[in-house]
């Protein structure tokens, strides 16, 4: 406490958002060691909830409490106003800002250009003695969304030309142009959201124009209490001691934080700004990612230990503590940054092969297709130090077929962590890989031949991706041995290839009956591996629980190897079939995987 008391802080309780915004002495910025705006739908929705309610005509002497405001003053030579940095409050106040833009743009679209044009000059500028200025600065990384649906340019001057509606009435997503830029998606939401809200209940509304007055009257009814501070030094203070409203800060922002305070008690506060770009640009790259598992195995990487998500923001801060020159600490952020492109790579989306990638590019969306990515740890690292790309073909090739046998096997995935922590620590102190020392590790971390034929064969194979993998790679083998080429046939998308069980997947009387079983051995027979194909969706959908006589017409419109090879081979359907089509399709396996 000691330290809060020493900033001399002055508290006031006498203002709402609509006063601050509407006072032409602040003037708001965010800084640069702040986190980019994340309110997601849950907590916009709760902010209009409570601003409607008290919007209402039955509660015009309601107020809503909507949290303390946390500020440093920063120094300035302007007469006209003060900068305030926000520390607490951020999220709510370019909440409020958003909500204030969609009722200007919205008086904008009833052709209500006056109202329109006030609204943005009482509460989105600051009347200055050289020229209005924006009310609030957003932070780096927001600022092209924020300025294009808050700070628009010229909007006295040119007005509704620049606000750009479609026919609709409802301001363009900038997500249609400029892709070179930085969108963040919270912000585009939160103002649809928000106009929206607006439009609809305004053309539900009886009295239209008093509806509108009445929400612009609610915003001053959003109390806040106003804590400033005018010690620089309280920045780093107040922004790790507080909690915004209906967020806690995740481990990003907390490492962020930490990294720009030591960056400004090491070097010097300049430096600051430089530092916070790097990081920004670390975000970008991991905007749609999971940043907290790539934080986790970059310490992996450099540091060979393994901590929980909980851990990390201590750890980091020790680590980053260690460099006590700025150049390199700097070429630290950007080493992460590089990592931090191959981590996106590793973690790409699309599951689908395609005819363009690479061997290594299509051994890693088979292991995506697994789950399991927790080799991804390793193969960063690998990544960042060879480049080879015959070397990354076969190591990635090694890794996938282990991590396919160690499913089979039912091998603790707990354990993975370590063993390509392993693998990392394999490397020389020069930071050279041995493959062969990598290799002899995939070996002795993936089951026998033995174990896995058994294992193979006795699986109960469910509708689900680690299926989906092992018949595709059968049908890649297959290609392989008919066609000649490995994947011509399977660039179908995985919606439009299905599992199809030709023993169906329900029980019924027809197939009962046809197959003499009971209930217990018909569920085992059923999901053996001898029992499924891949199979076409549309075909898929129209032969349903048909029996094998009626489906073999059907399977003939195939263009899949497997379905062609059940063709050929068999020309009925029993269980002892699917017991020699197992043992069929685990010799197709083992050329695979061993």
């Amino acid at each position: 406490m000691a330290d809060i008391i020493e900033t001399k802080l002055e508290t006031n309780d006498n203002y709402t958002m609509g006063t601050i915004f509407n006072n032409n002495s602040f003037r708001f910025i965010v800084p640069l060691n702040q986190r980019k705006y994340d309110w997601e739908e849950e907590q916009i929705e709760d902010f209009w909830n409570d601003l409607h309610k008290i919007s209402k005509k039955d509660n015009r002497d309601k107020w809503h409490y909507l949290g303390v405001i946390s500020l440093i003053e920063k120094e300035n030579s302007q007469i006209d106003y003060n900068d305030y940095k926000i520390i607490d409050g951020q999220q709510r106040i370019i909440t409020t800002s958003l909500l204030i833009a969609a009722l200007r743009d919205f008086y904008y679209n009833i052709e209500n250009k006056r109202a329109a044009e006030k609204i943005h000059e009482k509460y989105l500028l600051i009347d200055a003695t050289r020229g209005d200025i924006n009310k609030l600065e957003s932070c780096k990384i927001d600022s092209y969304t924020f300025n294009n649906y808050v700070n628009i340019a010229d909007i006295i001057c040119n007005s509704v030309e620049n606000i750009d509606f479609d026919l609709n009435g409802k301001k363009r997503n900038i997500t249609d142009r400029k892709k070179d830029k930085y969108i963040n998606k919270n912000i585009v939401d939160a103002y649809n959201y928000f106009y929206e809200k607006i439009k609809s209940n305004y053309y539900n509304h009886t009295e239209k124009k008093d509806y509108l007055f009445r929400i612009e009257e609610a915003i001053k009814k959003l109390q806040i209490i106003m804590v400033i501070s005018k010690n620089k030094e309280s920045l780093f203070l107040f922004f790790n001691s507080l909690n915004n409203r209906g967020l806690q800060l995740n481990q990003m922002d907390i490492i962020r934080n930490d990294l720009l305070e030591i960056v400004q008690k090491k070097f010097s506060e300049n430096s600051i700004t430089q530092f916070s770009y790097l990081w920004d640009d670390l975000v970008i790259i991991l905007n749609e990612f999971d940043s907290i598992k790539f934080l986790k195995y970059y310490f992996i990487c450099v540091n060979e230990k393994i901590f929980f998500s909980k851990q990390l923001p201590d750890e980091y801060k020790k680590y980053f503590n260690k460099f006590n020159n700025k150049i390199n600490l700097e070429k630290e952020i950007e080493k992460m940054i590089k990592y931090a492109n191959i981590y996106v790579d590793l973690f790409n989306t699309s599951l689908d092969e395609t005819p363009s990638d690479k061997e290594y590019e299509r051994n890693i969306k088979r292991i995506n297709s697994l789950g399991q990515q927790a080799c991804h740890s390793f193969l960063m690292d690998y990544f960042y130090y060879i480049t080879s790309e015959e070397r990354r073909n076969n190591i990635t090739k090694e890794i996938e077929s282990m991590m396919f046998k160690r499913i089979i096997n039912k091998s603790s995935s707990k354990k993975l962590d370590g063993i390509f922590r392993d693998f990392i620590s394999s490397k020389s102190k020069d930071n050279k890989y041995k493959d062969n020392i990598i290799l002899n590790k995939i070996s002795s971390n993936s089951p026998n031949k033995n174990i896995f034929e058994k294992k193979f064969i006795n699986k109960e194979w469910k509708r689900d991706n680690i299926t989906n993998y092992t018949l595709r790679r059968l049908e890649n083998k297959l290609n392989e041995k008919y066609d000649g080429s490995a994947y011509v046939k399977l660039l179908k998308s995985r919606k439009n290839v299905n599992i199809e069980h030709v023993m169906p997947e329900e029980i019924n009387e027809k197939w009962s009956n046809y197959l003499s079983l009971d209930d217990n051995t018909y569920k085992l027979y059923r999901d053996k591996i001898g029992n499924l194909v891949l199979l076409e969706e549309k075909i898929n959908k129209s032969i349903k629980n048909k029996l094998y006589r009626e489906k073999k017409i059907r399977y003939k419109e195939s263009s899949l190897n497997l379905i062609n090879e059940l063709l050929n081979k068999y020309n009925n359907w029993t269980k002892e079939i699917i017991d020699k089509r197992t043992k069929d399709l685990k010799e197709i396996a083992i050329e695979i995987w061993y």
